[in-house]
């Protein structure tokens, strides 16, 4: 691709593929076809870049389609990603038909230049078998396997309410996080209370005598996390 300085360029191959390219004029790049026979393949330069859009024609001989091969198939989580979000890596070579097998009762019907990469969302928790099965004239079956594990459960605060009350008036403490957490609590007038359940959720309790308190909660592992509020009792 001939020209001068930097570039953003959209290159059409003719056979169904586009690929962008930021590049240094002139550059060279290359292209598999899958079929033998003419092509037409067209440059076009995006603003600021001048250049407007090229075509040439491109013939390829063989006389036999290439052979298109399916070779393996990887699936890997993205932790820092969507939740639940997984990559699929499905290697090979040629413009391919296959069937694409999620593991979780979803697939799809892909035709792709190999290699190519695929995302999909999964259940928070499970075990996924992901399989590629090539069609004909495409050849290869290959398959992978993804565990996903619910992430662990955390507190993140503790909400009191009312902040300030009569003695024996029951107070409402919510903890709030998320997960299932064994949560242990401690009042701040000798008293504490333990629970285990889903967050985020509530408890109450009465304070006997006039003071400040400061109620103070922490979990157990796996979960994490630990958080505190005051409470003020009057007569």
């Amino acid at each position: 691709m001939e020209g001068q300085g930097s570039c953003h360029v959209s290159v059409a191959f003719g056979d169904g593929n586009t690929q962008e390219f930021s590049v240094q004029l002139p550059h060279t790049f290359t292209h598999v076809y899958s079929v033998a026979r003419g092509y037409n393949v067209t440059a076009s330069a995006a603003p600021p870049c001048e250049g407007g859009r090229h075509t040439a024609r491109l013939e390829v001989e063989g006389g036999q389609a290439a052979s298109a091969r399916l070779d393996a198939v990887s699936v890997r989580s993205n932790p820092g990603g969507r939740p639940g979000a997984a990559t699929i890596q499905v290697a090979g070579s040629g413009r391919c038909s296959y069937l694409l097998e999620y593991g979780d009762g979803n697939s799809e019907r892909r035709i792709s230049v190999l290699p190519e990469g695929v995302t999909h969302v999964y259940p928070p928790s499970g075990t996924f078998v992901v399989a590629a099965t090539a069609e004909a004239p495409c050849q290869g079956r290959s398959q992978d396997t993804l565990t996903m594990a619910s992430s662990r459960g955390a507190l993140d605060r503790l909400v009191i309410s009312p902040t300030r009350a009569r003695v024996l008036t029951r107070v409402n403490i919510t903890i709030e996080g998320r997960g299932t957490c064994r949560v242990s609590v401690d009042f701040g007038d000798g008293n504490e209370q333990t629970i285990e359940g889903q967050l985020p959720t509530r408890i109450t309790h009465a304070f006997a005598r006039v003071g400040s308190y400061e109620v103070f909660a922490w979990t157990e592992s796996p979960c994490s996390g630990d958080a505190s509020g005051v409470v003020q009792i009057d007569r």
